[in-house]
């Protein structure tokens, strides 16, 4: 204390001399240029005490003001040792450590320790920086900072930033960046980004990435993104995804992907994808889909598991569902609580209520079955069905099989109907208006 007590006396001093005698503009007790300087003068090998800056150019020691140069281009200087502001100081360049009570602002570049009351201005600063309320570099800065209310970095960040409210950097940001409300990054970020309600990143995100109630990232993301309600990836992600209601990826996703509401993969999925809700892949992918509702815009592989309803372009592998299971192309191993319905249906379907396909193979069991081309093994509790111009190979069992097409397999049932009957027929009636021997008979009916 007793240091600022006499700075703030040879200041005031200072003040006095220059007012009388500013024609020397500074009383130097030097020798050899160094020594002690005070006043406006260009420069000292020392301590240099002054009110307001205005033609500094070099101090290689301590330099100590008031206030700060009155225009812009009297930010001038650089010193190499210690700038003292008491409240505040200004100077173009400093090498060292800087503190002031309300500002320390520099024109160019600081390298080394600030701390200031209010804030420390620069146009780039590398070191580490304490600031009441802001650190602010018009350009590049690095290091280590900490602030009451916000970091801000017009260009590149590397190093560690943690404010009370916002941690921006307008370019890339390497390193570790967290704000209470906000951490963001125009462009590019690495390492470690949080956020007290969101974290927003630009474009490419690399590492860690958690908001409070957001994470964003305009481009992909590798790594991890976390958001209270959100986590959202505008181009593709690789890593783990989760968000709170929603984890959602513009383009494809590799790895896991968690949501309470709804996990969304605008391109191809693969890895895990589950929701509360639904888990949704533009398309398709491969992996594991788990949700109420699960749904595929393209080819999916793996394991689809739907609580109420599974729909989409094609499910290949092991596909349940708690009701409906819908697609284009359904392969693998189907389980339905009540029904199964695609264009093509093939491998082992189970269903409580029906299946319905375009074209079924492999077996099925269900209580019903509707069909226009049908091979395998198919077994209803109910009935099975096929319109005009069906076709039916391999075996069928059920009490009713109705084809209004040709048979040319084996039904057994109790009532067996078709138009035209080219294969074998077991049951109580069976019915045949083309090609059996007879057009009703008891038992058994076979084509000729």
């Amino acid at each position: 204390m007793k240091f600022i007590y006499i700075s703030l006396a040879l200041l005031m001093a200072g003040a006095f001399m220059n007012s009388a005698a500013q024609a020397q503009s500074s009383f130097d007790l030097t020798a050899g240029n160094t020594g002690i300087s005070i006043g406006d003068s260009e420069g000292v090998n020392g301590i240099r005490l002054n009110f307001r800056d205005s033609r500094l150019r070099k101090v290689n020691g301590l330099n100590a003001t008031i206030w700060v140069p009155r225009e812009e281009n009297l930010y001038t200087g650089t010193i190499n040792g210690v700038a003292l502001g008491l409240p505040a100081t200004g100077f173009e360049n400093l090498n060292g450590v800087g503190y002031s009570w309300l500002a320390l602002v520099s024109m160019g570049k600081i390298r080394g320790v600030t701390s200031s009351g209010i804030a420390t201005v620069a146009s780039e600063n590398y070191g580490v920086g304490l600031a009441g309320v802001a650190n602010v570099s018009a350009e590049g800065s690095g290091g280590v900072f900490v602030s009451g209310i916000a970091n801000v970095s017009g260009g590149s960040f590397s190093g560690i930033s943690l404010s009370g409210i916002a941690s921006v950097t307008a370019d890339h940001q390497r390193g570790i960046s967290a704000g209470g409300f906000a951490a963001v990054t125009g462009e590019s970020a690495r390492g470690i980004t949080f956020g007290g309600l969101a974290a927003v990143v630009g474009e490419e995100k690399r590492g860690i990435t958690v908001g409070g109630l957001a994470s964003v990232t305009g481009e992909q993301l590798r790594g991890i993104s976390a958001g209270g309600l959100a986590s959202v990836a505008g181009g593709g992600f690789r890593g783990i995804q989760v968000g709170g209601l929603a984890a959602v990826s513009g383009e494809n996703s590799r790895g896991i992907q968690a949501s309470g509401l709804a996990s969304v993969t605008g391109g191809e999925m693969r890895g895990i994808s589950v929701s509360l809700l639904a888990a949704i892949s533009g398309e398709g992918g491969r992996g594991i889909m788990a949700a109420p509702i699960v749904v595929s815009g393209g080819q999916f592989t793996g394991i689809s598991a739907a609580g109420l309803v599974q729909a989409g372009e094609s499910f290949r592998g092991l596909n349940a569902s708690g009701l409906i299971t819908a697609g284009e192309t359904i392969r693998g191993l189907q389980l339905s609580g009540f029904g199964i319905a695609g264009r093509d249906v093939s491998g082992i379907s189970f269903a409580g209520g029906f299946v319905a396909a375009e074209n079924l193979r492999g077996a099925s069991l269900s209580s019903a079955v509707l069909a226009q081309q049908l091979s395998g093994l198919h077994v209803a509790s109910l009935f099975t069905y096929l319109p005009d111009e069906g076709r039916q190979y391999g075996l069928v069992l059920a009490p009713v099989n109705w084809n209004d097409g040709i048979q040319s397999g084996l039904t057994i049932g109790i009532v067996n109907y078709a138009q035209n009957l080219r294969g074998l027929q077991i049951g109580l009636i069976n019915i045949a208006q083309e090609g059996g021997f007879a057009r009703v008979f008891p038992f058994f009916n076979y084509g000729r």
